[in-house]
C-alpha cells in the first residue's frame, strides 16, 4: 500500500509529487485521526491546521485563529509551544448521539 501526493500539471493530467510506502492496511483505524496522520507525511512548513468537520469556517473561528497562532510565536523559555488544542463549537448535538 502507498500514500501518494498528486497535483495537476495544468494540462488536465495528474502528476505524482511524492510517494510513501505504508506499513500496513490503510483501512484499519478510525477515519478522522488516520486521515490527519496521513496528511502529516506530506506537510511542509512550520504550522499545520487540522479542522474538524464540526468547526466549519464560521466567523468566530476566524477570530480565534489569530490568537491561536500567537501561541507559537518565539518566546524566551526552555521549550517552545508545539501542540495547541482549542475547544470547538459542536452544532450537531441535537441530531447526533455522538456529539
Amino acid at each position: 500500500f502507498y500514500s501518494v501526493l498528486v497535483k495537476s500539471d495544468g494540462n488536465g493530467n495528474i502528476q505524482e509529487v511524492y510517494r510513501v510506502r505504508l506499513p500496513g492496511n490503510p483501512v484499519i483505524g478510525e477515519g478522522k485521526p488516520e486521515n490527519q496522520n496521513h496528511a502529516m507525511i506530506f506537510s511542509r512548513g512550520e504550522f499545520v491546521q487540522t479542522i474538524d468537520m464540526n468547526q466549519e469556517g464560521y466567523f468566530e473561528e476566524a477570530l480565534k485563529m489569530r490568537n491561536a497562532l500567537q501561541e507559537f510565536a518565539k518566546r524566551d523559555g526552555p521549550l517552545p509551544t508545539t501542540i495547541l488544542g482549542l475547544r470547538e463549537h459542536i452544532f450537531t448535538g441535537s441530531v447526533s448521539s455522538l456529539a
